[in-house]
């Protein structure tokens, strides 16, 4: 049962719910992807002493890519998640990334 027909909200308050249903049901069916060990392209890369592993795959039916890192870095826990915030550099370091950008923020962090 949907929690929107256990409650009477106001408008603002239902768009939350439904934004936060769509991410629950994007972030199942991407979990879903992840976990799944079939089909995925395999690139090893070295950088200096560091090895990365960059797995890939085509979304069935989207023209969008899923890809999943491995790799043991000597770095800042800080500095890595810095990096990862800074969505207009993934072209400089994500595969077949050739255009970023912020489609919506939710402020969830």
């Amino acid at each position: 049962m949907k929690i929107r027909s256990l409650l009477s909200l106001n408008p603002q308050d239902l768009e939350l719910i439904k934004d936060l249903e769509n991410l629950h049901k994007e972030i199942f069916f991407l979990t879903n992807e992840m976990d799944c060990e079939k089909e995925w392209n395999v690139e090893k890369l070295k950088a200096g002493d560091e090895h990365v592993m960059v797995k890939y795959k085509k979304l069935p039916g989207s023209p969008v890519y899923a890809l999943k890192y491995e790799a043991v870095l000597q770095v800042p826990i800080f500095n890595l998640c810095a990096m990862i915030y800074e969505i207009d550099l993934f072209t400089k370091w994500i595969p077949f990334c050739s255009e970023s950008k912020t489609v919506k923020n939710n402020n969830f962090l």
